[in-house]
């Protein structure tokens, strides 16, 4: 997901509230581990570099992790617990109504899961090169909509963005897939798989969603945390344009998580009307105005995707919204055409 700082840097001032924040949260969680007593004992270290305790000193380590998106002057962060080679990304719980109390105590919960699943092997490959060990594969995930029986599939372009692999998942079934045409501008990329689709996403036609309408998102976020299988949200048409009053977006209120990141956006008909692209990024917008932003998450109109496979020479189904669908009926369709990518780097 794409953070508000989009088209800027952040000021110096943004960055010592956010590294304040952070340094803030480290601590809050580093004494609701320590209380907790799941572990005998516990080193707290800040650092202000890329490099990390060496692992074998340690049984499990946490840490908060900023990364870079792609060459971007974007930056992610998150927080990880790793144990040797493998790790896993917690989920704590919380909103603006939470108390920090019970906050805090989500992350321990959070932390309390992962260790079993990594003391089980359940973890996913390092993503952190930790100081003194060997370099292990850096893994992204975001979700693909299948937009051509001859093996097309569309996703944003930033899922794939750097990736010295991409693997494309649907039913059980890993297949290698190449980069055939991106649009980095509007941040949408063509993929093509060695596989013959039995189903397509059909694009909406005739007049076009309103402002107030019922949506759709499917998605695989937070792949590893969350379920392995695709998960369904649903939401309504917030306003016809993005920041800045950008034409090419839609903002919806469906909630949408990392690895949200290309799948479909579906009118109740069941036909597509957006690409899942980005979320408002909460933490920077309450760093600039004081207030804490709820279920404001954007995706590419369908009308950018048409263009962009039209001037691809790229075949697609179109098909008016005639009915109103449950959501789950809805949700059983797109099944069929929402997939996995998985991004190596």
């Amino acid at each position: 997901m794409r953070s508000l700082f989009k088209t800027r840097v952040p000021t110096d001032e943004q960055l010592d509230w956010a590294i304040d924040f952070e340094r803030q949260a480290l601590q809050g969680v580093s004494d609701a581990v320590v209380r907790s007593r799941i572990f005998q004992s516990v080193t707290v270290l800040e650092r202000n570099d890329t490099a990390q305790p060496a692992i074998d000193t340690y049984d499990y380590l946490l840490f908060f992790q900023v990364m870079q998106v792609g060459a971007t002057n974007l930056w992610n962060g998150r927080w990880v617990l790793q144990k040797r080679g493998s790790a896993l990304q917690l989920l704590p719980h919380g909103d603006p109504g939470v108390a920090h109390a019970n906050l805090l105590t989500s992350v321990v919960e959070s932390v309390k899961q992962s260790t079993l699943k990594l003391a089980r092997g359940e973890g996913l490959p390092a993503t952190v090169n930790a100081a003194g060990a060997g370099a292990a594969a850096r893994r992204a995930t975001g979700t693909g909509i299948i937009i051509a029986k001859d093996g097309g599939v569309i996703t944003n372009a930033h899922v794939v963005q750097g990736c010295t692999t991409v693997h494309v998942m649907h039913h059980g079934e890993t297949m290698t897939a190449s980069v055939k045409a991106q649009d980095r501008f509007n941040d949408l990329v063509l993929l093509k798989v060695a596989h013959r689709w039995p189903a397509t996403v059909p694009l909406r036609d005739g007049a076009g969603i309103r402002q107030g309408d019922g949506v759709v998102a499917l998605g695989y976020p937070l792949n590893g945390v969350l379920s392995a299988e695709v998960i369904l949200t649903t939401g309504s048409v917030s306003a016809l344009a993005g920041l800045g009053n950008d034409t090419r977006l839609l903002q919806v209120t469906a909630p949408v998580q990392p690895g949200n990141s290309g799948g479909p956006l579906l009118d109740m008909g069941g036909h597509l009307v957006g690409v899942v692209s980005a979320k408002l990024n909460a933490v920077a917008v309450a760093g600039l105005t004081g207030d804490i932003p709820q279920n404001v998450n954007f995706a590419i109109k369908s009308a950018i995707v048409r263009n962009f496979l039209d001037a691809n020479a790229v075949g697609y189904a179109t098909a008016p919204t005639r009915q109103s669908l449950s959501a789950a009926d809805v949700g059983d369709s797109a099944k069929k055409f929402t997939v996995l990518v998985e991004c190596l780097r």
